[in-house]
């Protein structure tokens, strides 16, 4: 008995001439004639705590004619309506909240990818007169991107669809997680009790996922993400995911930048070189960074009052001990 499933209707009124509810596309020359069922299952073995709402599964003609995209509810997969042919496919979950897509044009250059974002979220909603956070030495022109709230894909090339008398056909895919986490512990900080607002980033991380090489995508962006500070002022923690580091083996600079705001206006920027730290990390799934010192100063005060308004930050680079 085939499993029960629920599928998206397609953009387009055409799609129905051809008999293939529930797909989305670019177009309608497919390069093929008739269809089949087929059994779309996702087997969660490599992620087994992972439960998206949602998968997308794909399929690109090897002729090269436009690709067709299915909306699975649930995780298990379901039962769709394909034409024949031979195909390469993917799958990822399309639930995240930040994750979009682009170069959709071929299976190779297919990216998952997150949308742009601001470098400073918590200081900037603060109201307070600020120039614009600096950026860690060298990477001005790093997009800054917002994290991927989760994603997980798999791949299967070579799908032979072809009429057999019956519409017994079936392909099973394995998603994986496609992010990494890391996380980072600031210990033995000054002053914390005084800030008013903070954040943080990471730079050279990488933009996106082909899910069709199974791989980092090349671009490099800066990555934010919140810090909170411990109950007794002492220790600002903080975690980010990202689809990874370095991809294709180029060895990328990594630089955390803390952002600080105080009572009185002023703000701080401190800078860690954490490149070794990450790139010699053990666990390259879930990384933790250990680092000590953040010399926060105390708030200037001026006649019993705090200064209401500065113009730029004070930049501090911290050296990491080897």
């Amino acid at each position: 008995m085939r499993r029960q499933h629920f599928i998206r209707t397609g953009l387009l009124a055409a799609v129905l001439l051809l008999a293939l509810t529930g797909c989305r596309h670019k177009g309608l020359d497919f390069g093929y004639t008739g269809s089949t069922l087929l059994d779309v299952i996702f087997d969660w073995a490599d992620a087994p705590d992972a439960d998206p709402e949602e998968m997308n599964f794909y399929l690109y003609p090897q002729s090269g004619s436009d690709y067709l995209r299915y909306d699975l509810v649930g995780k298990d997969g379901g039962t769709i309506k394909a034409p024949l042919g031979s195909f390469d496919s993917f799958c990822y979950n399309s639930d995240g909240d930040y994750i979009v897509y682009r170069n959709t044009d071929s299976y190779d250059t297919f990216e998952l990818t997150t949308n742009t974002t601001e470098l400073t979220p918590n200081i900037s909603n603060l109201g307070m007169s600020l120039s614009s956070a600096p950026r860690a030495s060298g990477t001005e022109d790093q997009r800054v991107a917002h994290q991927p709230d989760s994603a997980w894909t798999s791949k299967l090339e070579n799908v032979i669809l072809e009429y057999d008398g019956t519409d017994d056909h079936s392909v099973t895919l394995y998603p994986h997680q496609a992010f990494i986490t890391i996380e980072v512990e600031i210990h033995n900080c000054e002053n914390l009790q005084y800030v008013l607002g903070v954040d943080a980033s990471l730079s050279g991380l990488s933009g996106g996922w082909l899910p069709g090489l199974d791989k980092e995508g090349t671009e490099l962006v800066t990555v934010p993400f919140s810090p909170s500070i411990s109950d007794d002022y002492t220790t600002l923690s903080g975690k980010l995911t990202t689809f990874g580091h370095c991809p294709d083996g180029v060895v990328n600079e990594h630089i955390l930048m803390v952002y600080v705001l105080l009572g009185d206006g002023n703000g701080y920027s401190y800078s860690f070189d954490v490149t070794e730290d990450i790139h010699e990390s053990e666990d390259q799934v879930h990384i933790i960074l250990y680092l000590d010192s953040l010399p926060v100063p105390k708030p200037i005060v001026n006649g019993g009052g705090f200064k209401p308004e500065v113009g730029d930050w004070d930049d501090v680079v911290i050296d990491i001990p080897m």
